[in-house]
């Protein structure tokens, strides 16, 4: 009898030990689980609201560094040692940049099939979440013909008619790099002829360009799209005022700029990397980028907002726009040289 009492003694105390144990281990895994760490240009109050969800619903910790300049650059200067596993830029084109200097890894491939072909990098490095267009609002009434490219707006029958924020933004620098890989002879005298059709210097952000035209001060405003939706809260009959037009580029279709995500070839946080690229593409997502930021989604069956449902470019060029990293500092050259903000 004492030794079968001896015995279950025995097995109850192993059995609080190896309890108490675990309880231990679960509790030290809870706490410092490795949080999966973002750099992004992206604006927080765009993002941020997506990234609480994703870490609500995957119960994963997320640590987001904000920058909206000098991303690449602080990238390549931590190099192999960067805390990031997630890179989610504005544009596509940092991404490019991430895989010229060999930063960012190779995504697989089933990952890449929960995304949209047409957004993903031509070497699977990146994959595009949304995407915006670059727009030209007319105001509602005018008597100006209607655009049918971007260069039209050189043409003198504008003079005096348009309205843009600073010429060296990155929005405008990508636009007018675009245009020069299109006709790298006649961006030059686009640029010149632009300034003169200028009906106030450049100026504000693309919201303040579209309050120009309501308010009379230019007859058309470049834009991104999705400042249009934003600003139907703060100017609930914009569209009665308003027309959005969409010029082309010629053979590359529309402008568009692509949000993007890569993971990061130092990240040791891959598979929740590949979990927050996941729940990007998936419905909830793309329903918050559509509806609630008036982007547009890469998953072609997404709702869109009344606003954008005829938007959806016919012909665009997603991947190839590595030739704006060499454009940018030509077209910012030309447009100091020109005064284009003065």
């Amino acid at each position: 009898m004492m030794k079968m009492i001896t015995y279950w003694m025995a097995y109850l105390t192993k059995l609080v030990l190896f309890g108490g144990i675990f309880v231990l281990a679960l509790i030290y895994n809870i706490a410092y689980a490795t949080p999966l760490v973002v750099y992004t240009d992206r604006s927080e109050n765009l993002i941020k609201p997506l990234i609480d969800r994703f870490q609500a619903k995957e119960k994963i910790e997320v640590k987001t560094y904000y920058g909206s300049s000098n991303l690449f650059e602080k990238l390549k200067q931590e190099g192999g040692k960067s805390p990031a596993d997630i890179v989610y830029s504005t544009n596509s084109v940092l991404n490019d940049q991430l895989h010229t200097s060999r930063l960012i890894d190779v995504i697989p491939q089933r990952m890449v099939t929960l995304g949209n072909e047409k957004f993903v990098g031509n070497d699977k490095t990146w994959m595009g979440v949304s995407y915006r267009l670059r727009v030209v609002v007319v105001k509602n009434g005018s008597s100006l013909p209607p655009l049918q490219s971007f260069w039209d707006l050189a043409k003198p029958v504008y003079k005096n008619k348009i309205c843009i924020r600073d010429g060296l933004h990155i929005y405008n620098l990508d636009l007018f790099s675009q245009m020069k890989n299109e006709r790298p002879d006649a961006i030059g005298q686009f640029l010149k002829d632009l300034k003169a059709n200028l009906a106030r210097k450049p100026q504000g952000n693309d919201r303040d360009q579209v309050k120009a035209v309501v308010q009379d001060i230019c007859e058309l405003a470049i834009v991104n799209n999705y400042y249009l939706g934003l600003l139907l809260t703060e100017i609930p009959d914009l569209t009665k005022k308003i027309t959005i037009t969409t010029p082309t580029l010629g053979s590359m279709g529309y402008p568009i700029a692509v949000s993007a995500v890569s993971v990061m070839k130092s990240s040791k946080n891959k598979e929740d990397a590949y979990k927050f690229i996941a729940y990007l593409l998936s419905p909830e997502a793309q329903k918050y980028f559509s509806i609630d930021n008036f982007e547009l989604p890469v998953q072609t069956h997404t709702p869109l907002p009344d606003l954008n449902k005829n938007l959806l470019p016919s012909t665009m060029d997603t991947k190839n726009y590595h030739f704006v990293i060499n454009h940018r500092i030509d077209i910012a050259r030309e447009l100091l040289q020109i005064r284009f903000n003065e």
